[in-house]
């Protein structure tokens, strides 16, 4: 076998980064932008099944996000489907049923509710939390299988700056800085990153096939550019405010497929552009000695280019299948999550929710098509520490999904018409159970249901031909059951156990050679 990856790493750090990476686990916790978190009260988090610090996604040298999350037991990493996206299963649920978030900030695509992982780089992250099955009511809708939550670095001193460089064989390189300063009551934080990747070898005896000529994987290449700033200003103890923003551009292509099924068609696929960009504000204001406020406002774009070609030259797009589409998508939303400690051993929150989400796509030549979505939640969960080990956490969300416009060109008419809106409703209950044995040990039980809305993609498409649009498809629920276990059992040894059930009552499925009635 070839070597596959060659690898160089470097590291600069200035003295006031270098003696904060020094520091205990406390250190490192300061290091994570607290505002970003969701986290429900009354659990320790010794369970390190469900997050990863940046110590550890870079001891493991992993660059992009799905590679990271393949780490944790109970996550699984694939490319699926014509596009080839990275995507990641937890505990069998995919990522339109598991949502992906930075800073608590969905950032999933608005049409199909997938997100492609391999374009997330994860060079300026402090910390990824991943719920399985039990997810905070404070995520809002979609949450059927859990959450993926990335939270952004903050600095901890007056200025510190780390970066890292490296190569890869097939004419890859990747280079990544990070830069931040505390000075009184402000922060800010900056990072820069590239992963650029022409192509990646292939096995000595890998035979030549018609659409695989060389020793190098075909069309293979990716390049990732990300930008992402943040300032900060805490004017207390207690009150906090953010504004971050993280631009990515991406670029890649698909190899074409060199098997020997004949049923598996060959495409010739290649994406100029896939573009996101983010822009939030969180804050967090004190309301008397027992009380806050916490908002995120967010506004989130993606841009997308896909072209279809007619063979391995990709120059020409002359045949049926070739094609140039584009997306140009929005996102804007925001929450309030109001939060009570009034009363002794209880933390009471409340959280309410609207996302509005804007698809708009068109082939080369063709008028655009618009479809809208708007997303409403409101949920409560609750904390009653019954001991100062033992906390039992309820939690309710009433979330409705309803549809401001779906249309669809007709390619013979040279017409745009409109489907019949459509608006569904769910309800998401959950009960937890979470014990400290003792400083070594941990147990924790839940059964929560939890929904998914139909996307877009689920509910108008017609899938090269392969469905018929169905507006009024209504939302997957699935209860889950969950019992796990967290101990320390000597002083370099550690055990996790979890034992989980999903039943899933309903689930969206394409059915073929349906037969009408008549």
């Amino acid at each position: 076998m070839k070597k596959l990856l060659a690898f160089l790493a470097l590291t600069i750090c200035l003295p006031g980064f270098a003696n904060a990476q020094q520091t205990s686990d406390s250190a490192s916790a300061s290091r994570i932008l607290q505002l970003g978190e969701l986290r429900i009260s009354g659990i320790s988090g010794k369970d390190s099944n469900n997050f990863l610090t940046y110590q550890r996604i870079e001891k493991f040298n992993r660059t992009d996000l799905s590679n990271a999350l393949n780490i944790l037991p109970g996550v699984s990493i694939a490319n699926v489907g014509p596009r080839n996206e990275s995507v990641v299963y937890v505990r069998g649920f995919d990522l339109r049923q598991v949502p992906v978030f930075i800073d608590g900030v969905p950032v999933y695509v608005p049409y199909d509710g997938y997100v492609d992982m391999g374009r997330f780089t994860t060079f300026d992250l402090a910390e990824i939390n991943v719920s399985k099955g039990f997810a905070s009511i404070l995520y809002g809708a979609n949450t059927m299988g859990g959450a993926i939550n990335l939270v952004s670095r903050k600095p901890v001193s007056k200025f510190e700056i780390n970066g890292r460089a490296g190569i890869y064989s097939g004419d890859g390189y990747r280079w990544n800085v990070n830069a931040g300063s505390r000075f009184g009551k402000f922060f800010y934080q900056v990072g820069a990153s590239q992963l650029k990747q022409e192509t990646f070898p292939l096995s000595e005896d890998f035979k030549k096939r018609r659409y695989q000529q060389t020793d190098d994987r075909e069309n293979a290449y990716r390049n990732d550019l990300k930008f992402s700033v943040k300032a900060g200003f805490a004017p207390n103890a207690t009150d906090e405010y953010v504004i971050g923003y993280v631009n990515q551009n991406g670029e890649k292509g698909n190899p074409p497929y060199v098997g020997d099924d004949s049923k598996i068609t060959t495409r010739f696929w290649q994406w100029p552009k896939w573009n996101k960009q983010s822009l939030y504000f969180i804050s967090n204001t004190a309301v008397g000695e027992k009380s806050k406020v916490k908002t995120r406002l967010y506004y989130d774009t993606f841009v997308n280019q896909l072209f279809s070609y007619d063979d391995t030259t990709y120059t020409k797009q002359t045949r049926p299948y070739a094609f140039q589409s584009f997306y140009d998508d929005y996102t804007f939303g925001g929450n309030a999550e109001y939060e009570s400690r009034a009363l002794a051993g209880n933390v009471f929150k409340l959280n309410v929710q609207y996302k509005r989400d804007v698809h708009r796509e068109h082939d080369l030549g063709e008028p655009v098509q618009g479809y809208i979505d708007n997303t409403l939640s409101a949920g409560i969960e609750n904390t009653y520490q019954i001991t100062p080990s033992l906390a039992v956490i309820p939690g309710l969300s009433f979330n409705t999904r309803g549809s401001d416009k779906a249309q669809e060109y007709n390619a013979n008419t040279k017409e745009i018409t409109n489907f019949a809106d459509s608006k569904n409703n769910a309800v998401n209950a959950q009960i937890g159970l979470f014990w400290d044995i003792n400083t070594s040990h941990s147990l924790k039980g839940s059964v929560a249901r939890e929904t998914r809305f139909a996307t877009i993609k689920d509910r108008y498409s017609y899938r090269m031909g392969q469905a018929i649009p169905n507006p009024d498809l209504g939302a997957e629920a699935a209860v889950n059951f969950d019992l796990s276990y967290s101990g320390k059992i000597a002083d370099k040894l550690s055990l996790q156990a979890s034992v989980f059930n999903s039943n899933i009552d309903d689930i969206i499925q394409q059915v073929d050679n349906v037969q009408r009635r008549r």
